[in-house]
């Protein structure tokens, strides 16, 4: 798996947003698994149109990915980054709290559910009698090596 990233953007997407995400742990067998990855896009206005603002990204192989990305906003970025050598707009305007952002993060309470598609390691399926709880919501993780070495 090499086009992948924790959160995956692909093309023109004017006025998106992708606000307040703490993503961690994304690795790859490459050694260049993406915490953000904007990817390129279907035609000549490649992958643009997004604000990409204060996300904590820890220990991932890249923080942010900007794979053939222009015209981008990016607001309080800090970490690693790839950059494929177009337009993007870098601000720091000091208003990111790590730790409101990380207190803050996890699935929303009408997307729990599609916790246990992801985690390799959970026993039994989930489901409306069997839901996943707040605690196991907050530890989401999924180790993409793992994915790979079973596949």
């Amino acid at each position: 798996m090499r086009d992948y990233g924790g959160i995956y953007l692909w093309g023109y997407q004017p006025n998106s947003k992708i606000f307040e995400n703490y993503v961690f742990e994304a690795h790859s067998m490459f050694g260049d698994g993406p915490g953000i990855y904007l990817d390129e896009g279907y035609d000549e206005k490649h992958c643009s149109g997004f604000t990409v603002e204060n996300n904590v990204l820890e220990n991932n192989d890249v923080d942010l990915y900007l794979h053939v990305a222009e015209n981008n906003v990016i607001i309080n970025f800090s970490g690693s980054l790839w950059d494929g050598g177009l337009t993007n707009q870098f601000i720091q305007d000091g208003s990111l709290d790590v730790d409101a952002v990380k207190a803050n993060a996890g699935l929303e309470q009408d997307f729990v559910d599609i916790k246990a598609l992801s985690t390799l390691s959970r026993v039994g399926p989930r489901s409306v009698s069997n839901p996943i709880t707040a605690a196991e919501t907050s530890a989401l993780s999924v180790d993409f090596r793992s994915v790979i070495s079973r596949a």
